[in-house]
């Protein structure tokens, strides 16, 4: 037996064959290592160990190694994406069927206005619609 390290394309092929898997390559074994390794209860000391060895921080092992399981917390994140979504609808439907006759949707649109034709703010579209605010060519202004 000789004394030569293994090539990087001899140690490929080697993880290729005994996995049957033809597109394995150095990152994926690498990228699997760490996952494991930080999946099991390791010290920081241990940590930092393993990331010298790999040439990164242990906060970027953390950042891009690590990923949340989702698995587990799907159906209770689900139902508060359910939740958050009929909230928004509530809330939506109180903007939208504010009283038009009201003291405060009037002040409210006066001060769109305001901004608009004393300072020549830009609002969204969804603000001029709500108070029916357009402009008017023949004044210059929005009315």
């Amino acid at each position: 037996m000789n004394e030569k390290p293994i090539s990087s394309p001899t140690l490929l092929r080697y993880l290729r064959n005994i996995f049957g898997v033809s597109e394995i390559n150095n990152d994926i074994m690498r990228s699997s290592y760490i996952k494991w390794f930080y999946s099991t209860e390791r010290t920081m000391n241990d940590k930092e160990k393993l990331s010298h060895q790999m040439r990164h921080s242990v906060e970027t092992a953390q950042r891009n190694y690590l990923k949340v399981n989702t698995e587990n917390n799907c159906d209770e994140l689900k139902d508060k994406v359910t939740e958050l979504q009929f909230e928004n609808k509530t809330i939506s439907d109180k903007i939208n069927n504010e009283n038009i006759n009201s003291k405060l949707y009037n002040k409210r649109k006066r001060d769109v206005l305001f901004q608009l034709n004393k300072y020549n703010r830009v609002v969204r579209e969804t603000t001029l619609k709500k108070y029916n605010i357009h402009f008017d060519k023949g004044l210059n202004k929005y009315i």
